[in-house]
């Protein structure tokens, strides 16, 4: 959490300590009053957790890593501990496989078709695409063709000067793309509000 909202959460605790002491101090029966002012706070603290957890997708192709959280609560990835891997989630540490591509079963298919009124525009979609932070990014690649590889050697190099991420080409046939992106709630939440 960035320091401004670590001042203003700060602010709301003391402001809470503040208020149970002063019903203390005038003797009243407060033992209703503070537990709704704990209960308050709680969900206070749980929706401004909620609002600035990491929500974190993350690409690793060297470590076959590939999944997307949000931090510690949940995280979907592919599991590659079989010939094609499969889909894994888990929920406060309950872990689950996940069958989203449907092998083995047969679902009736549905005559009527519902369509989604949600819609959104493509500047709103490209602002939360921009919320987010690049925290790693490396790709270096062989395509194979050594004549384009060098071709692509200064261009490549010429991309990472200019972005400050890594962009490489090799002659070995290695291909590795390392990504990971993080953002949170409240980020995506003022790009979508901000792009009406």
């Amino acid at each position: 959490i960035e320091k401004s909202h670590r001042t203003l959460l700060t602010k709301v605790i003391r402001f809470y300590w503040d208020l149970l002491n002063l019903c203390t101090s005038i003797k009243i029966e407060i033992k209703m009053i503070q537990l709704l002012i704990l209960v308050s706070l709680v969900f206070l603290l749980l929706l401004v957790y909620a609002l600035f957890a990491p929500i974190i997708l993350e690409i690793d192709s060297r470590n076959y890593i590939y999944q997307f959280s949000i931090v510690p609560v949940f995280r979907v990835w592919w599991a590659a501990d079989e010939l094609f891997g499969h889909p894994e989630m888990t929920i406060f540490g309950i872990r689950k496989k996940l069958n989203i591509l449907g092998f083995g079963k047969k679902t009736p298919k549905s005559k009527t078709k519902k369509l989604s009124k949600f819609k959104i525009s493509l500047l709103r979609f490209f602002a939360l695409i921009r919320s987010f932070k690049v925290k790693t990014f490396y790709v270096n690649i062989d395509t194979g063709d050594m004549p384009l590889n060098g071709k692509l050697y200064p261009i490549m190099f010429m991309i990472s000067r200019i972005t400050g991420k890594t962009f490489q080409i090799n002659f070995i046939g290695k291909r590795e793309v390392i990504i990971t992106l993080q953002n949170n709630a409240f980020r995506l939440l003022r790009a979508y509000v901000k792009n009406n």
